[in-house]
């Protein structure tokens, strides 16, 4: 997930990512946790979702802009476990072997 903050002022502003509402840490991770928006300029945020479970989740973040009280970020996610499935067809080999075929 992502997204950008732009500032459409005159003013540089600082941000900060808040990660201290979520209920494990490390569950969601920002890239960049803070920083600096100029004049006329867009900052993407990018968040990696990290589940520790195969759960459907709901968690807050916190985005602080300046000097402006702290903006609620609601984020829903559902964790999954990738899965590999390989196949060998060791049978074939075996016979192979064994016969010398």
């Amino acid at each position: 997930m992502e997204f950008t903050l732009s500032n459409l002022g005159r003013v540089p502003f600082d941000f900060s990512i808040g990660t201290e509402l979520l209920s494990s840490v490390g569950l969601i991770e920002a890239s960049p946790m803070s920083g600096s928006v100029q004049p006329e300029e867009k900052t993407k945020i990018i968040l990696r979702f990290r589940p520790g479970v195969p759960v459907h989740y709901k968690e807050n973040i916190l985005v602080n802009v300046a000097h402006f009280d702290p903006a609620k970020l609601v984020c829903y996610a559902q964790g999954i476990f990738p899965v590999a499935t390989v196949s060998f067809n060791i049978y074939h080999s075996y016979i192979s072997y064994i016969y010398g075929s």
